[in-house]
């Protein structure tokens, strides 16, 4: 919301998106490994797909212990992958839970991630997601109007239990 009302992040404020960043890459490359070992789709992934899938999905609350060069080079084997590359051509069934447009432009930043200087991008910040729980609203000013935008945040199940907060709601809309 942010960068949309026309602010920028500061490079402090974006150097704190790092673990997040990194974290989204992890958990997108999981979910496209167990979409392909659920669904039995051949691969010839090899150990790289073996790796990924070791990961203990409590390990990305601390991915500076996890993230490495050669786990950077085994994300890029297994994204470059024909399997993968195929995927991606039937997306549709994957019900974006894998981060499509996210990890192909995490991807195309990934050598950047392992310098220890690295300060993720406006749009590396825009792309990146943050599941949030409770209800937390915002407001940004857009010409002379006050949008208020409110993040119900948690699964669409739990969304419902909300319902009475959308009370005088002139506009919604639901981003995944």
């Amino acid at each position: 919301m942010k960068i949309l009302s026309g602010d920028a992040f500061n490079s402090e404020e974006r150097s704190q998106f790092k673990d997040i960043i990194i974290g989204n890459v992890i958990r997108y490359i999981k979910t496209l490994c167990a979409y392909i070992e659920e669904n039995r789709i051949p691969h010839n992934i090899g150990n790289e797909f073996n790796t990924i899938n070791s990961i203990d999905i409590n390990e990305l609350y601390i991915v500076e212990k996890l993230w490495s060069a050669d786990l950077v080079k085994q994300i890029k084997i297994i994204w470059e992958s024909d399997t993968v590359q195929n995927l991606l051509l039937d997306r549709h069934k994957l019900h974006n839970n894998f981060g499509g447009d996210t990890l192909a432009h995490y991807i195309r930043v990934l050598d950047e991630t392992l310098n220890p200087n690295w300060v993720p991008s406006q749009t590396d910040v825009l792309y990146a997601r943050i599941k949030t729980t409770g209800i937390i609203e915002s407001s940004i000013h857009v010409n002379e109007t006050e949008v208020r935008i409110i993040d119900v945040g948690g699964q669409r199940n739990e969304r419902r239990s909300k319902i009475e907060k959308y009370a005088n709601v002139c506009r919604m809309g639901s981003h995944v």
